[in-house]
């Protein structure tokens, strides 16, 4: 029998193997890294684009210049027709043609809508998406600004604005406050990485032992199944902690991503970590062999961050496939984390999704309890 000190050195011992470690370590601050000096100049700017000048006059000129004015874009050349235009995205030297039409000028003064016909290289959708807004925002206060060349000649100097821009619209941003893809992709990598390298790591130290058939031997040595597994979570979570640290601490401070409390975020993300090894001691014990953990769990993470509603409204998820959704660790820290740190007072709304990862946590605490035998036997009923 095993003494305590014994199966946490034991353990330790597994957790310290290159191939496990490489996991625990590497994964979560591999992607944090790389990822994060990957998208660190936040999201594109000055885009290339096309313009097909049909008016040649003050009108277009005007909406040229608010065109080159935004940061989204960069007309790289003018042009007289929709083929050389064309001709610019076939070669690769323009994302986007816009057309401004020949009578822009008479519309505008006429307060006719004057349609701009946008063609934009939708391949890749983050470029495509800031070049039709940036378009939409520019052409839109293009116009603006064209109708107040018109009323200048008929409007004194204090009444031009008034009539032309009655509202004002100040939008501060919350959940991203930079709004921009780098905080959107490098919170996905650091619970992605968090997760994977704490699933596969753990998976593999509990695959091992059933590869070399000791598992059965090392549970029974340890006092049960309940005494090893519970033992055992301990040790991985005081492994892994000084890791999620490291991690949360390359997040916010290197790669200064705003934080509203950097302590209740790392709480929220050890509460995940738990979960998620509960989860690998349910799962691990299919595993026969350390190859089946890579071949199974390297393909785990792109479903569990689709289904959290991340990237997709849980809402329009089908019903089934929300209630699959719900039992994976990853989807209630997606919910939780970006908010918990973003947004200004939030943790009191927030209760919902904490319960749920405190629920997954106890469930999977359980089901590993039960042991492979019996819940091998459940499966099969």
């Amino acid at each position: 029998m095993f003494t305590r000190r014994e199966i946490i050195k034991n353990e330790i011992k597994k957790l310290l193997s290159k191939e496990v470690a490489m996991y625990l370590i590497g994964v979560p601050l591999l992607l944090v890294l790389a990822f994060g000096y990957l998208y660190i100049n936040r999201i594109g700017r000055e885009y290339p684009i096309v313009v097909v000048d049909g008016e040649k006059n003050a009108t277009s000129r005007t909406a040229i210049f608010f065109l080159e004015s935004s940061p989204d874009m960069h007309v790289t050349k003018i042009v007289s027709s929709m083929d050389e235009g064309y001709e610019e995205m076939r070669k690769g030297d323009a994302l986007a043609v816009v057309y401004l039409p020949k009578g822009l000028y008479k519309n505008v003064l006429h307060k006719k809508s004057q349609p701009a016909v946008v063609v934009v290289d939708c391949r890749n959708l983050i470029p495509a998406n800031s070049i039709l807004t940036g378009i939409a925002k520019t052409l839109g206060t293009a116009r603006v600004g064209s109708e107040l060349k018109l009323m200048e000649k008929y409007f004194p100097v204090s009444d031009r604005m008034q009539k032309i821009l009655p509202l004002k619209v100040v939008a501060r941003p919350m959940g991203n406050p930079s709004v921009d893809y780098f905080l959107f992709v490098i919170t996905a990598f650091l619970i992605l990485g968090i997760q994977q390298g704490t699933l596969i790591g753990s998976c593999m130290g509990i695959a091992k032992e059933r590869e070399f058939n000791t598992l059965s031997n090392t549970i029974e040595s340890s006092g049960g199944r309940v005494k090893y597994f519970f033992y055992r979570h301990l040790v991985v979570l005081a492994f892994i902690t000084p890791i999620v640290f490291l991690a949360s601490f390359l997040f916010f401070m290197v790669f200064s991503i705003p934080t509203e409390s950097f302590l209740l975020s790392f709480l929220a993300l050890i509460l995940f970590t738990a979960s998620v090894i509960t989860f690998s001691q349910t799962i691990g014990t299919f595993f026969k062999r350390r190859l089946m953990v890579m071949q199974v769990l390297f393909f785990f993470a792109l479903p569990a961050f689709f289904l959290s509603g991340y990237t997709y409204p849980v809402e329009s998820i089908p019903p089934l496939i929300r209630v699959f959704a719900a039992l994976l660790p990853t989807t209630p820290i997606l919910n939780v984390f970006p908010r918990i740190s973003y947004i200004e007072g939030s943790l009191p709304y927030l209760g919902g999704y904490i319960l749920h990862q405190l629920a997954l946590y106890l469930l999977y605490m359980g089901l590993s309890f039960i042991g492979f035998k019996k819940l091998s036997k459940k499966i099969v009923k």
